[in-house]
């Protein structure tokens, strides 16, 4: 009994801003052959710290410029997670995906936490079935993406999707958009654009704070970038789990995230 007491109070995590979970490169613009340091940062509002590289969690980590794709090697329970020397001039898309993980928040946290992430119709059904008092078992992916342009290559893989299950597709070039820029994005999930899911973006040189807008039928949103610096967009997407797949949870979500930077006119 002891034993079981100690892992459910483990699991039994507090609430905090429903932490993001970023890509961030040391730099996103790059000479040939520069070495670009790539770190698993976790946080709220923009600011947070780097997690140690972990095979365990990984399904991918890698890099994707132009027809190539490549594993971003690193030192394993190190940081930074990743560490590139691009030899050829172009864009890079660095990708990590993670495998599930299973946490447990208190019924009050996860509702708070369903109504910042804009998760109105799991709010719903948790309350058409009974279950609003009940604690949130959720099992948890991220899907995350950077862009680094190197050199004066072409920008050509951008708006190619990597087929992650949830997914934030830039519709115009992210390499180097000026203050003032509208940025373009689609959400995909499963490959299929996702209507009327929030969308959260951040300006680090803003403060960080949240700013949302929603998807439009074709799973499209636009984002004004006011401010020059890095910018982080993220969307959570949320589906009561399915048994057979024995996550151990009542629902399964997963966390897009994408950063890039904005330069000065």
């Amino acid at each position: 009994m002891t034993n079981k007491l100690l892992i459910l109070s483990t699991l039994l995590v507090p609430f905090a801003s429903a932490h993001e979970f970023w890509l961030e490169p040391s730099k996103h613009t790059a000479a040939v052959d520069e070495r670009i340091d790539l770190q698993w940062m976790v946080g709220e509002n923009f600011q947070g710290e780097a997690k140690p590289r972990d095979l365990s969690r990984m399904v991918r980590f890698e890099a994707f410029s132009g027809a190539s794709r490549e594993a971003i090697l690193g030192i394993e329970k190190k940081t930074p997670a990743g560490i590139l020397r691009p030899i050829t001039a172009g864009d890079l898309m660095l990708v990590y995906e993670s495998n599930p993980t299973r946490i447990i928040l208190e019924a009050p946290k996860f509702d708070a936490y369903l109504a910042e992430e804009g998760l109105e119709s799991i709010r719903a059904e948790r309350a058409a079935k009974g279950e609003a008092d009940k604690a949130g078992s959720e099992s948890y992916s991220r899907c995350c993406k950077s862009f680094v342009r190197v050199g004066n290559g072409p920008a050509v893989t951008f708006d190619k999707p990597v087929g992650m299950p949830l997914e934030l597709v830039p519709l115009s070039d992210p390499f180097a958009p000026k203050k003032g820029d509208k940025l373009r994005v689609r959400l995909l999930l499963r490959g299929r654009p996702l209507a009327n899911a929030q969308l959260s973006y951040f300006s680090r040189e803003a403060g960080g704070k949240r700013q949302t807008l929603p998807t439009d039928a074709a799973g499209e949103a636009s984002i004004e970038l006011k401010e020059a610096g890095r910018w982080l967009i993220s969307a959570v997407h949320m589906e009561r789990a399915d048994p057979a797949k024995k996550l151990d949870a009542d629902w399964q979500s997963w966390w897009a995230s994408m950063t890039l930077e904005v330069v000065a006119p």
